[in-house]
């Protein structure tokens, strides 16, 4: 279960990090 939170975690920073990069 830790490690399926961390993968998610991991996955929503690269989300965040894409969209800021979106918005500039």
């Amino acid at each position: 279960l830790t490690k399926a939170i961390q993968e998610l975690s991991e996955k929503n920073d690269t989300l965040e990090a894409r969209i800021a990069t979106l918005e500039g």
